[in-house]
């Protein structure tokens, strides 16, 4: 028992804020209403009590299983975080909302960080060849993104390689 809050409560709400690490839940609540309300409430897991401590190790490293394929899926680059799965973007865990060519952009960096990646690489990903683009677009949209995903009196994450193009990194390493 949890004082406060359901179990199902707190389940749906760390959801709601982006958390994809494991849940697993361990309950007396043993009818298959509870463990389907369980489930659908976010847990990754439903174990019922009594059980045997081998079988509680077993469930734990099959959601840790599934849990390390998503993982991949999110970017970082010191509290900046890019979910590719749910397409948001924190900075200590504010979400910031990104346009599509911001979010394109970020995510280019943040797949190479700690790499240069030249600007006519980046004019490529994020407008294709087909479309013109002024040079200085890929300047304002880096300045817009800046902007959005820096913190006031903080080094910017995204350095600027006078010449060559642009790179990801932490500002604090």
């Amino acid at each position: 028992m949890m004082p406060g809050k359901t179990g199902i409560e707190v389940c749906k709400l760390v959801r709601k804020n982006g958390y994809q690490g494991g849940i697993l839940f361990i309950t007396a609540k043993d009818t298959i209403e509870d463990m389907v309300v369980g489930l659908d409430s976010g847990a990754d897991d439903y174990i019922i009590k009594p059980f045997q401590f081998e079988e509680l190790l077993a469930r734990l490293r099959a959601v840790s299983r599934r849990k390390d394929k998503i993982i991949e899926d999110i970017f970082e680059v010191g509290d900046l975080t890019l979910n590719l799965t749910t397409h948001i973007v924190t900075r200590q865990y504010d979400v910031i909302d990104l346009s599509k060519k911001e979010y394109h952009l970020l995510e280019l960096l943040l797949r190479n960080k700690n790499q240069v990646i030249s600007r006519e690489i980046l004019f490529e990903k994020v407008w294709g060849f087909e479309t013109f683009v002024s040079e200085n677009a890929l300047d304002t949209l880096v300045k817009l993104l800046r902007k959005k995903i820096d913190l006031p009196g903080e080094p910017s994450v995204i350095q600027t390689i006078r010449g060559i193009g642009y790179l990801v990194r932490d500002p604090h390493v």
